[in-house]
């Protein structure tokens, strides 16, 4: 893998469709050589080191848990990113309610959230983020 070695930038979005959130990341390459990582989230690992929450203060959401696994069967899927090109990269997320608390969950971290109360999702990754995304939980 030789992203440490190249420069980039992150874009992020965030959106609800048919009870589902879409989080969006894009890398876009602004180096002269091509990228080349694991650009996945199999064991949930790029959602929980990289998914920060903020409330409506943009304060950090301290109420972060995580959820530990592995794959049955896992295979390194390096993602090339040539000079000047992106890829794109979908998490989806989903509301659970357990014991009468709301948790925004994501494959491998869950953050504990209110309805029609609005936060931001920034995306840190390689020292690199998206800056903060608003969105409301539905």
């Amino acid at each position: 893998m030789n992203i440490n070695k190249g420069k980039f930038k992150l874009h992020a979005n965030i959106e609800y469709r048919k009870k589902i959130y879409l989080l969006s990341v894009t890398v876009t390459n602004i180096s002269e050589i091509t990228l080349e990582f694991d650009f996945t989230n199999h064991t949930g690992s790029f959602a929980r080191n990289c998914i920060q929450l903020y409330d409506c203060d943009k304060n950090i959401n301290t109420f972060r848990g995580v959820e530990l696994m592995s794959t049955k069967s896992f295979n390194n899927e390096l993602t090339q990113i040539k000079p000047q090109e992106s890829a794109t990269f979908i998490l989806k997320g989903k509301i659970e309610n357990i014991e009468e608390d709301l948790f925004l969950t994501f494959k491998g971290v869950n953050f504990l959230v209110k309805k029609e109360k609005k936060y931001f999702v920034e995306i840190n990754f390689l020292d690199t983020t998206s800056g903060l995304i608003p969105f409301t939980i539905e």
